[in-house]
């Protein structure tokens, strides 16, 4: 036996597509289905034996054990009316005699009625041949044993004993052989259709096994199916969190759906999107200030030297200042000197 595998169509890509699709619901509703019908088949499967079963039993009952039943009330009948004829010879009280016979003619036309049902229902050519004979043998003793049956109710034991063994003991035999013929006929019937059964009931006992292999594998296949389908994008999910977690923001899930995994992949790249451009914009707006903040470094140095040139001017301008205002005490001090020498010099005048 070779197997072909033949490669995905775009028919059946389209149907995993579609099943990829599917709200979780609906996944889960198809395993349930699944399971369903799997257990509907067993349970059809069994009824429908059961029926059979049913239908085999009927069968048995109406067909083979009720005839059967007559058949063994016919002999059992036949050998209690040898006892019945002997004790009618052998007793003297009339009255006893009247009721028996009473009775034998009572069995008689019961049994014969059960008979013309038996010939009504669908038999085999042996049972029909057999019956046949019971007629052929019911025919032979039958005048013969209803004058058994009078001269015993008449006290002619005798007589009745006479024609009872010359006429109706051995066609009575030959009457009790063909009911017992009948009667293993529908025994071996009965066995045929038990065996049956039962083999019956065994392959279908196979068959329910063979059924719920399959039925098992076919639910476990479909749950495996809609766990992995299920559990691999979150999986997926997990691990890209876990890698943005750490701070990648450059990881993005690439599961395709329409279903609500399919969304909750979409938001969670259209969040990574959102992080990545806060943190580049984050990025900018850093470097610029930090841009701006070298600039403000640059200006506040410029600044500084400018004001360390005013303040060494000034400096110079205080110390120049502190020079001439010395200068100036100094001439004020000649000054003074020459006034006091030419004061002195007009008062020597």
């Amino acid at each position: 036996i070779t197997f072909t595998i033949q490669p995905l169509t775009l028919k059946g890509r389209d149907q995993l597509t579609y099943f990829k699709n599917l709200k979780l619901l609906y996944k889960m509703m198809v395993s349930a289905v699944i399971g369903i019908i799997c257990m509907a088949a067993i349970g059809l499967f069994s009824f429908s034996n059961m029926s059979t079963t049913t239908n085999n039993m009927e069968k048995i009952n109406n067909e083979e054990y009720i005839p059967s039943r007559w058949v063994s009330d016919a002999v059992e009948f036949n050998q209690r009316l040898d006892a019945v004829l002997l004790e009618m010879m052998l007793i003297d009280d009339l009255q006893k005699k009247q009721q028996l016979h009473v009775e034998v003619n009572e069995g008689i036309d019961e049994i014969l009625s059960n008979f013309a049902k038996f010939e009504a229902m669908d038999l085999s050519q042996e049972e029909r041949t057999l019956i046949q004979d019971f007629y052929d043998a019911v025919t032979k003793f039958e005048v013969a044993q209803e004058e058994v049956l009078t001269l015993a109710s008449e006290n002619k034991n005798a007589e009745a004993f006479a024609i009872y063994t010359a006429q109706v003991q051995q066609p009575r035999k030959d009457l009790v052989d063909a009911l017992l013929a009948i009667n293993e006929i529908k025994m071996n019937k009965v066995t045929q259709i038990i065996e049956g059964s039962v083999e019956e009931g065994r392959s279908t006992v196979q068959t329910l096994i063979m059924i719920f292999i399959i039925a098992t594998v076919l639910l476990f296949v479909s749950v495996y199916l809609l766990s992995k389908n299920i559990l691999n994008p979150i999986t997926m999910l997990l691990g890209h969190l876990e890698r943005a977690k750490v701070g990648d923001l450059t990881t993005r899930a690439d599961y395709e759906a329409t279903n609500e995994l399919g969304k909750l992949t979409a938001a969670y790249n259209e969040t990574i999107d959102s992080l990545a451009n806060i943190l580049n914009e984050t990025k900018q707006s850093a470097a610029e200030v930090d841009a701006v903040s070298n600039e403000l470094s640059s200006s506040v140095e410029e600044t500084t030297k400018s004001i360390e040139h005013v303040v060494n001017a000034i400096q110079e301008i205080a110390i120049s200042s502190e020079n001439t205002q010395s200068s100036i005490q100094n001439n004020t001090v000649v000054m003074s000197k020459v006034k006091e020498d030419i004061q002195v010099i007009k008062d020597k005048d």
